[in-house]
């Protein structure tokens, strides 16, 4: 049986009884019960750390293999794409290690070969996304003529076409202008979206011309108003300024459509006008404040509405900061801490799920109140009352491990008037908010 060599350089390889070592990446031969996709995870990491030529073009071999799992794939991808410049956490342990800046030669000669191949990868579009995006981090301008012919067929998805767009813009390619042109006045979104960010690059006054036109459509769709506003809000021109500035008044007004609300604060916030700094601080001074309230619910208004319902619920389930599941539950998957979410949009409205999202101790659900007991022998326990009879009591911890206390056994009980669950707002950004406000409306 093959087993992961340990080390400090985290399964450089595999190794057999006999000693042999062996790489999953770019071996065919592996037997299938070594293919845990966390352990393949650790060999990748570990040629990703290493980072010599050899190590990147066992990436490369790895990312080519077509028997391989696609996830894996585009992770291998994903290194090669990260290879000059690392994140400073370990992407298996999680923990700082920062590599520093390297050189991308390695990564770009590695995956240059079969870039053409990956581009038109037949098994969905996530491999032919990521392959754009690491043929321009890495610049193989070689990849142009390939990158050019996956952009110019209409049949080929807006995510692959908008990734090799940017590609074209990172490798300076010739047609690159008239290529987000051809772009921005087409029907789909993902690629209009793409190309709005590129022509405030390319050509500000044309891309705040363009812009303007959107926001005053009223057949523009919400998510392509919003897009307007986050273009917007990274352009520092006197046209951007001044169209941020037209539609702050628009704001104070109460004409804005409340789903485009948070995506034009945003804009203004980064506005370096002094108009729009005042318009957002009028604003701001309009919003209604509740007494003796650390959180305002007025502060997060905005994330009410617009959300992406699909973005909210990868937050619930995948989030490592608001650990949504640890806690709750959606159709019996998830913790017991908190009470099932499936039905609570029948139950309750919109301002009762951002609500308790931003300020849990506000309301708290009839049945998950909390209690905090001291025991004789001086042990402290804290957080849902499950049940209680004549002779014993049970309380839910944060943990999610059931305790059960004898009445007897208890020197003090107080019931406690603030939830268990934190205020997400210190872990969310307020889009992350709205997104999962949405969600949690679909939960019918």
């Amino acid at each position: 049986m093959l087993e992961v060599e340990r080390n400090d350089n985290l399964a450089v390889g595999w190794q057999l009884p006999d000693g042999t070592k062996q790489m999953p990446i770019g071996n065919t031969e592996v037997e299938e019960s070594a293919q845990s996709p966390f352990l393949i995870r650790r060999a990748l990491n570990a040629n990703f750390r290493l980072g010599g030529a050899e190590n990147a073009k066992a990436l490369a071999e790895f990312a080519g293999r077509k028997d391989a799992p696609v996830a894996q794939r585009v992770e291998a991808i994903t290194m090669l794409a990260d290879w000059a410049d690392p994140p400073l956490r370990d992407k298996i342990m999680n923990l700082v290690r920062p590599l520093g800046r390297r050189d991308p030669a390695p990564a770009g000669a590695a995956l240059k070969p079969l870039v053409s191949i990956l581009l038109n990868n037949s098994g969905g579009n996530e491999i032919p996304t990521v392959t754009a995006q690491a043929a321009g981090k890495l610049h193989i301008a070689d990849a142009i003529p390939t990158l050019q012919s996956v952009f110019d067929d209409s049949k080929r998805s807006g995510e692959v076409r908008a990734a090799v767009l940017n590609a074209l813009y990172e490798l300076k390619a010739e047609k690159i202008h008239d290529n987000v042109r051809q772009s921005m006045n087409g029907k789909d979104a993902t690629l209009k979206k793409a190309a709005s960010a590129l022509m405030a690059k390319l050509n500000p006054a044309d891309a705040v011309a363009a812009l303007k036109k959107v926001l005053a459509d009223g057949k523009a769709s919400i998510g392509e108003k919003q897009n307007a506003f986050s273009v917007l809000a990274g352009m520092k021109t006197a046209d951007s300024d001044a169209l941020i500035e037209t539609w702050m008044d628009v704001l104070l007004g109460g004409k804005v459509a409340p789903e485009i609300e948070l995506d034009l604060i945003e804009a203004a916030q980064k506005s370096e006008s002094k108009l729009v700094k005042e318009l957002l601080a009028k604003y701001n001074a309009s919003l209604p404040r509740a007494e003796h309230k650390s959180v305002q619910l007025s502060d997060y208004k905005a994330a009410l509405l617009g959300g992406d319902a699909e973005a909210g619920r990868k937050i619930f389930f995948e989030s490592a900061s608001a650990q949504c599941t640890r806690c709750h539950k959606v159709d019996g998957k998830g913790g017991d801490v908190g009470p099932e979410l499936r039905g609570v949009a029948t139950r309750e409205k919109r301002d009762y799920l951002l609500e308790s999202i931003v300020d849990p101790s506000a309301k708290i659900a009839k049945g998950f109140e909390s209690v905090a007991i001291r025991t004789s022998d001086g042990k402290m326990v804290s957080g849902i009352l499950k049940s209680e009879d004549e002779t014993k009591i049970a309380v839910m911890p944060g943990e999610g491990k059931l305790v059960e206390i004898l009445k007897s056994e208890i020197k003090t009980r107080k019931n406690q008037e603030e939830s268990t669950m934190p205020p997400l707002t210190n872990v969310l950004t307020k889009f992350e908010i709205r997104h999962l406000v949405e969600y949690l409306s679909t939960l019918k």
